[in-house]
């Protein structure tokens, strides 16, 4: 992989790890694909990392930090180019992400999941987010509208898209969903890789993996 920084995006990227990252390890962290360039700027108190690939229309992620000082990871852009979409590639690089954001202590994963039923064909990031174990609370005009069999999870009321995904809801979340801001728990046992586990096994079972 080619590899381009900034001054600022190093100084930066090491006040976040307490350690320069290997360029395996950034590559990782941000989900690029084999062969892709990476393009790391500082913007303020912010890493963007804008990933190039013949596969990708756009992928741009960035790093950063909480008030509180923990490391998060924002899935800002990502849309593959039209020849390659529904090849699983997005699922293969999510795995590589979660792996490296857990081995280098990030606290989690962010990306609007945008798009609703009605733009499901073009902008369906609202579902695909979910699926993937990507969480966020349900508004309440959604958890009024539930269905009796997804209103509660595991003893108490369904109030996440994770205690939707863990109770079979994707149907009801792709006929009924809407865009939002999503978050991946990336600690161990957390909901988000309860789901994930779940569709990949689902995957693996249609030999779509």
């Amino acid at each position: 992989r080619q590899v381009l920084f900034d001054d600022s995006a190093q100084d930066l990227l090491r006040q976040f790890f307490g350690r320069d990252l290997s360029h395996v390890e950034l590559a990782n962290l941000v989900g690029a694909l084999d062969e892709s360039a990476l393009f790391v700027e500082g913007r303020g108190d912010r890493v963007l990392v804008q990933i190039k690939h013949r596969k990708l229309k756009t992928h741009d992620v960035i790093i950063a930090h909480t008030a509180a000082g923990k490391v998060f990871v924002r899935i800002d852009e990502l849309e593959f180019a039209a020849f390659h979409r529904g090849q699983r590639e997005g699922v293969k690089m999510l795995l590589r992400q979660i792996t490296q954001a857990r081995k280098l202590g990030v606290a989690y994963l962010e990306a609007e999941a945008d798009g609703n039923a009605k733009t499901f064909a073009r902008r369906n990031g609202f579902y695909v987010w979910a699926r993937f174990g990507f969480d966020a609370p349900l508004a309440q005009t959604k958890t009024a509208a539930l269905p009796q069999r997804l209103k509660f999870i595991e003893g108490r009321e369904a109030r996440t898209l994770n205690d939707l995904m863990l109770r079979d809801g994707q149907s009801w979340w792709r006929a009924n969903g809407a865009e939002c801001l999503t978050f991946f728990d990336l600690r161990d046992n957390s909901n988000s890789l309860r789901v994930l586990e779940k569709y990949l096994l689902e995957l693996r079972q249609e030999d779509k993996l």
